[in-house]
């Protein structure tokens, strides 16, 4: 029989869990300005403080949602509740950002007061002795991020230490899994934006924050009757270390795909930023590099429906945007992912699921072996008319160049040639979106629950 699962909280406000990581003053302040007979404004302040700069860490978010739907007949507890029986006491906190934040100094103000803390800082005494005694596990939700190295995972483990701390207090959920031989922080993924994916699909449409009427492409919407304007698909946020985007943008202007496709890159960078970033990319960096380097930032920013954002949103709107014409004009969706150089497990996020809720195929700018994970899930992928070897390819170099070449030979076809090849592909893309849709049960927190039950 599964132990039973227990979520602990430091703080509550009006009988509501706040989330783990706020500081005991911002707490104090927010139980003075409320009252048990008005939680309507008290959860109203909680969500605005939790949105404000005031903490580095999310409110209740993914973790907390998915715990409380898949299993309702847990618990979540105060950190007065902990006994010493036999249930599973996990103590969450929700990064925002990035794992720095776990060991880095946080400032805020308030009430004209300075605040300095980290986080072991603002975690309770009593959690503090659970988590050295083994009593409870310390839950770090960084589900909707990969882990893109072990540097960050290191540090926050040295952090531990210097505090008392083993790394085998510390489960980090993240968007892929990484191995860390040393470490003894365990590492679980999951995939959030898979079922995140299948829940769209039964989303009635609505008015999006890029403000136009968000939808998606259905079959009654092909027209095999229609030739579509444009050739492909791409978008792209932020650049600066992402070089693989900017390789995306080096080779739209080499082969004119602004002029004949849909392309967005988001963000400004300094060419002199592009140029030094490229040291590592020994296919490109060449001779002509620094001439691309300048066509590229004078290309930027280029966009297709973020030009009313402020520039501070431009690279963190929400991932549920999507306007259906943009499909519907071309054939083919380069997938722009969130990693390229890691050959760790594939992150997938709501980028990779984008074209398939909308019936296209797609050729995959994304970690090593991602187009294997996809099929290892069930989809259905599109070689031979579009060769995937590159997926098998670890030496990034040589996995973008033979993706460059896929491209070129996808846009040296004429529109109706595309055309054809996309109704070849049809069967294919259907297929993808209705499968995508028998995930719409997925617990992302599968490989966490399992881990815990056995023992961790």
């Amino acid at each position: 029989m599964d132990r039973v699962l227990k979520l602990v909280y430091d703080h509550w406000c009006s009988g509501i869990p706040l989330a783990n990581g706020i500081h005991p003053a911002l707490v104090d302040d927010l139980q003075e300005s409320s009252t048990s007979n008005d939680t309507d404004n008290t959860q109203k302040r909680i969500n605005s403080l939790m949105n404000s700069d005031k903490t580095k860490f999310r409110g209740h978010d993914n973790f907390f949602r998915y715990f409380k739907k898949h299993y309702p007949n847990n618990e979540i507890i105060h950190t007065t509740g902990i006994k010493d029986d036999n249930s599973i006491y996990l103590y969450p906190i929700e990064i925002r950002t990035n794992i720095r934040t776990l060991y880095q100094t946080h400032s805020f103000s308030l009430n004209d007061k300075e605040y300095k803390y980290q986080f072991l800082e603002v975690v309770s005494p009593d959690i503090l002795k659970r988590l050295k005694d083994g009593k409870v596990k310390l839950i770090v939700n960084y589900i909707h991020d990969p882990m893109t190295g072990d540097d960050e995972l290191v540090n926050f483990e040295s952090y531990l230490n210097s505090q008392g701390l083993d790394g085998s207090c510390c489960i980090m959920v993240c968007g892929n899994k990484i191995d860390v031989p040393n470490s003894k922080i365990t590492v679980v993924s999951g995939l959030l934006f898979l079922r995140e994916g299948a829940e769209r699909l039964f989303e009635k449409p609505f008015i999006s924050s890029l403000g136009y009427l968000l939808e998606y492409v259905t079959e009654s919407d092909l027209d095999k009757n229609v030739i579509r304007p444009k050739k492909f698909l791409c978008f792209n946020r932020q650049l600066e270390n992402r070089q693989h985007r900017l390789i995306l943008a080096h080779i739209a202007l080499k082969y004119g795909l602004l002029e004949n496709s849909i392309f967005s890159f988001v963000q400004t960078v300094e060419d002199s930023v592009i140029y030094n970033s490229m040291d590592e990319w020994t296919n490109y960096f060449n001779d002509n590099w620094l001439q691309a380097s300048r066509r590229i930032a004078q290309m930027l920013p280029y966009e297709i429906d973020t030009q009313l954002l402020l520039g501070s949103d431009k690279t963190s709107f929400q991932t549920n945007n999507n306007k259906k014409q943009f499909y519907l004009d071309t054939y083919i969706h380069i997938t722009s992912e969130t990693k390229f150089k890691d050959v760790n497990e594939p992150f997938l996020s709501e980028k990779t699921f984008r074209p398939m809720l909308n019936l296209q195929p797609f050729i995959y700018v994304g970690d090593y072996h991602a187009i294997k994970m996809l099929q290892e899930l069930g989809f259905k992928t599109f070689h031979p008319y579009i060769d995937e070897a590159y997926d098998d390819e670890q030496d990034y170099n040589v996995r973008m160049t033979m993706i460059e070449k896929e491209i070129k030979k996808l846009n040296d076809l004429s529109v109706e040639e595309l055309h054809d090849l996309y109704y070849n592909l049809i069967d294919r893309v259907i297929y993808n979106r209705k499968h995508l849709a028998t995930f719409i049960n997925l617990n992302p927190y599968e490989n966490l629950i399992r881990e815990l039950q056995n023992g961790i």
